[in-house]
């Protein structure tokens, strides 16, 4: 599974980006930008993610990277 693939599932599996925005206490829009393909997820981002669900992988997160221009 790449890691765009594993984001998709996590957000699937806890309630779509308004759930993870509440598990990962970060804002909404950052949550739909990173699932929109927009955003990708950096080094501090990953650490603040696994800080506050530890059974999240760290190392399939960093790989998460932007796929689409912002319109």
């Amino acid at each position: 599974m790449d890691a765009r693939a594993y984001w998709n599932e996590y957000v699937d599996r806890n309630g779509g980006v308004k759930g993870v925005a509440d598990r990962l206490a970060t804002p909404y829009q950052t949550i739909a930008s990173i699932t929109s393909g927009h955003r990708g997820i950096g080094q501090k981002l990953v650490e603040r993610f696994v800080a506050r669900d530890p059974l999240l992988d760290p190392n399939k997160l960093i790989w998460v990277r932007a796929s689409r221009e912002a319109a």
